[in-house]
C-alpha cells in the first residue's frame, strides 16, 4: 500500500493512493469498495487522533495507475457494513518504520481483527447509537479478555451515558429504544461529552490491552 503526491505541468496537486489488496480484483466496483474499506481504517484514526469529525477522505477517481488511464469518475462513496477481507495481510514487516504516525498506526490496527473493527466503527458519524455500539463492543472484548475492571475508573459516567442512549423521552428519534416505561434519566450527557467519554476508554483499552499510545497527527 502506498501514497504518493504527483503535479502536473500547471503544479496541480494530485495524491494518489494505491494497495496489493486491489490488484486481484477486476470489477470496478469490487476496487473502489475495497479501496473504501481501507480509507475507512484511516478515516478511523484520524478522527480518534485529531478528535474531530469532519470526513478525511474522498476517492474522486479511479486510474490505472501504470497507464494513467481514468477507468471511472466521479466515485461514490458504497454503502459498507464491515471490513469483509482479510485486511491483516497489508501489514508492514516488523522491521519497516515509515515515521508517519497515521501509517504506522494502521499497521498495528489491522494485526487484530478486534482493533481493526474498532476503528472502522470509529470511521463512522458520531451519534449515540454509533457510540453505544463502541462501547458494546469494547464490553464484550474486555469480558473475553476477564479485564471489564478496566472500566470501573469510568462507572458513574457510563451509566448516566447508557442511561441518555436509550432513552427516547431525552433523544426521540436518535435515542438507541423507542418508547419505554423507563423513566427519563435525571441526569443526561451531551452526545459531546458522550463522545469524550468513549475516546477515553478507547484510549485506554489501546494502552493496556495493546500497548499503543496514540498521539495528536
Amino acid at each position: 500500500m502506498f501514497w504518493s503526491e504527483l503535479f502536473d505541468d500547471n503544479h496541480h496537486q494530485s495524491f494518489y493512493f494505491s494497495s496489493l489488496a486491489l490488484n486481484e480484483l477486476e470489477d470496478e466496483d469490487e476496487i473502489i469498495k475495497r479501496a473504501y474499506q481501507i480509507l475507512l481504517i484511516f478515516e478511523g484514526i484520524f478522527k480518534l487522533c485529531e478528535k474531530r469529525s469532519k470526513k478525511y477522505f474522498k476517492l474522486d477517481a479511479l486510474y490505472d495507475f501504470q497507464t494513467k488511464k481514468l477507468i471511472a469518475a466521479p466515485i461514490n462513496e458504497p454503502e459498507i457494513f464491515f471490513i469483509d477481507f482479510d485486511i491483516s495481510k497489508l501489514k508492514n514487516s516488523p522491521k519497516i518504520i515509515t515515521n508517519n504516525q497515521a501509517y504506522d498506526l494502521f499497521s498495528k490496527v489491522i494485526k487484530s481483527e478486534y482493533l481493526t473493527n474498532l476503528f472502522f466503527l470509529l470511521s463512522r458519524n458520531t451519534d449515540y447509537k454509533l457510540l453505544y455500539m463502541i462501547y458494546d463492543d469494547i464490553k464484550y472484548f474486555l469480558k473475553k479478555e476477564d479485564s471489564l475492571d478496566l472500566l470501573k475508573e469510568f462507572e458513574s459516567d457510563i451509566k448516566i451515558f447508557t442511561h441518555t442512549a436509550n432513552n427516547y423521552e431525552v433523544l426521540g428519534y436518535f435515542a438507541r429504544h423507542g418508547r419505554t416505561s423507563q423513566q427519563p434519566p435525571k441526569k443526561v450527557i451531551s452526545l459531546e461529552d458522550s463522545t469524550e467519554l468513549i475516546y477515553k476508554i478507547v484510549y485506554k483499552v489501546l494502552y493496556e490491552k495493546f500497548n499503543i499510545i496514540l498521539y495528536r497527527l
